[in-house]
């Protein structure tokens, strides 16, 4: 079992961790996602649609992304976007919610209240958008 589990991760072309990344021109390599959509926070390997079900759970928001913005020390922060159903509702009362729910390492560091999410024209949520959104 174990042989067939290192077989997936591991073969000619070398070690295969789910990280996305690029070399640039001098040679550099520069990590900047992961494949199965995991974020890497604190050392913990975060499923951010854990975090957007408990914000969905609230019944205060129509629809949120938990986003992974680097951070030096972290390696990413957790920042949610949130739509929210009534324009009365504050970023504050979806951290208490979170942090009601969820362990310390998975609380949004932030979260922005925001009038519609960023969509493809499949009518995904735009991820990237959004990220360049939390940090524009």
């Amino acid at each position: 079992m174990v042989f067939l589990l290192a077989a997936k991760v591991l073969d000619h072309n070398g070690y295969h961790t789910g990280d996305l990344g690029y070399r640039d021109e001098e040679g550099f390599l520069y990590l900047v996602g992961r494949k199965d959509g995991l974020l890497k926070v604190g050392g913990h390997r975060i499923n951010p649609q854990e975090i957007e079900d408990v914000i969905m759970e609230s019944e205060l928001i129509v629809e949120t992304a938990v986003i992974g913005i680097p951070d030096k020390l972290l390696g990413n922060k957790l920042v949610s976007l949130v739509v929210p159903i009534d324009k009365s509702t504050a970023a504050e009362q979806i951290l208490e919610i979170c942090a009601a729910k969820l362990p310390k390492y998975k609380l949004p560091s932030s979260v922005k209240v925001i009038r519609s999410l960023p969509k493809h024209p499949n009518g995904k949520i735009d991820r990237k958008k959004c990220k360049e959104m939390i940090e524009a």
